[in-house]
């Protein structure tokens, strides 16, 4: 008797992990290069469509189920026990940093803080929404000290909203910047200006499911309160990041074709002279540093596991710096007068 009741509690406990919410196929076929393949499930790429909607409901709802059993309760309560210590970001210890990140241990989000004998709190993500699904992505402090850039994301998705805070004033501008994505954001030297890299708004509804072409970088100008297009609408592929090099402030593109690994780099005191510096299209370059006669890069070119190399500015002639060995190079960091090089088996 005990083994029946033993055996019907593990049928039990088996059909209730198991019986997950019913999935529909649907008859799709396509023809690739000749060949016809049944795709049952492409209904779901439209996911905002009331039926996977639905079916999305479902699953979550299960697996909330799921993990409401106490032994997951009580696995959770020790993670949460084992990171709520306190934190402080590594900026916090560098004198020459003049914001850090801070958290007690109970927040969902880290605190921005700006240096001083009276710490002030700058940004808080954890007052943006009440589900906590506002993020706070990078941040940006103008030459000046007078302005604060930030970027927040909603949800988890790539699109990003770009403000701009009076650091004076502790208020933000009456100016929101969206449709940035893949981007950092980055001031002139004078302060007067904040570059990003954006896309034309997608179609009202299809902002997560439409694809996006047509990037471009542009630059907010705090004098006017306008955007402007400071590089891009060529290629409808391309993508673009943007680097000021040096006290001129040199102009330094990387331009990314779709999702390529293979790209190139555009340099030059002004748009109109920029120049391709590295091979275009041939390997995955990788800016790290800049001198005085030249740019670093981590590349791939003749090099399946990567080297680093110095690109001059006279001539853009590439000379190797560290050559490739058996392990992959994956960064190099600039300390002093030391190269530090993280490699990865």
């Amino acid at each position: 008797m005990k083994k029946i009741f033993l055996t019907l509690i593990i049928l039990i406990s088996c059909n209730q992990i198991t019986d997950y919410p019913f999935t529909p196929k649907e008859r799709e076929y396509f023809n690739l290069f000749g060949t016809t393949v049944l795709d049952p499930y492409f209904y779901m790429e439209n996911f905002q469509s009331e039926k996977v909607l639905k079916w999305s409901k479902e699953q979550n709802k299960f697996t909330e189920n799921y993990l409401r059993d106490s032994k997951y309760t009580q696995i959770q309560e020790k993670l949460s026990e084992a990171f709520s210590s306190e934190y402080f970001s590594i900026s916090y210890f560098n004198e020459k940093r003049d914001t850090y990140f801070y958290n007690s241990g109970i927040e969902q989000h880290n605190l921005f803080f700006l240096k001083g004998d009276e710490p002030s709190l700058l940004l808080n993500p954890n007052t943006w929404s009440n589900d906590q699904t506002i993020n706070l992505d990078q941040t940006s402090i103008s030459p000046n000290k007078k302005y604060l850039a930030y970027s927040t994301s909603d949800g988890g998705v790539d699109w990003r909203t770009v403000k701009i805070r009076n650091l004076t004033t502790g208020l933000d501008l009456e100016v929101e910047i969206s449709e940035v994505k893949f981007s950092n954001i980055i001031w002139s030297q004078d302060s007067s200006k904040l570059y990003y890299h954006k896309y034309p708004k997608p179609e009202e509804g299809k902002r997560l499911s439409q694809q996006s072409y047509d990037a471009a970088l542009y630059y907010f100008d705090l004098t006017s309160m306008k955007e402007f297009l400071f590089f891009g609408e060529i290629n409808k592929e391309e993508n673009y990041k943007l680097s000021f090099i040096g006290e001129e402030e040199n102009i330094l593109i990387k331009v990314i074709t779709g999702s390529e690994e293979e790209n190139f780099y555009l340099y030059g005191p002004s748009i109109e002279t920029l120049e391709a510096m590295t091979p275009m299209n041939e390997a995955s370059f990788n800016y790290v540093h800049a001198d005085d006669e030249g740019v670093f890069f981590i590349t791939n070119y003749e090099a399946s596991n990567y080297r680093l190399v110095k690109v001059s500015f006279n001539d853009f002639e590439l000379q190797e710096i560290i050559s490739e060995k058996d392990l992959a190079l994956k960064g190099v960091a600039f300390v002093h007068n030391l190269m530090l090089a993280d490699y990865i088996d």
